[in-house]
């Protein structure tokens, strides 16, 4: 652990650096409901019966029911 900080100590970075990095990489979002939105409707549209249909026509489908 004290490694760790001396090598936190040492760095040519202020604190108010570190705070907007920290801040950056905690306030990616896990996951965007428009893309579970386009996920759910490629599934529901892509079934055992219907896994032949080409990307394009997925494509236009998906765009044109969000």
């Amino acid at each position: 652990m004290r490694e760790a900080v001396n090598i936190i100590a040492s760095a040519p970075y202020t604190v108010t650096d570190l705070a907007i990095m920290i801040f950056n990489v905690l306030s990616i979002p896990l996951m965007s409901a428009e893309y579970e939105h386009v996920f759910f409707a490629a599934n529901y549209l892509i079934t055992e019966r219907r896994n032949t249909i080409k990307e394009d026509i997925i494509n236009v489908t998906v765009y044109l029911r969000a």
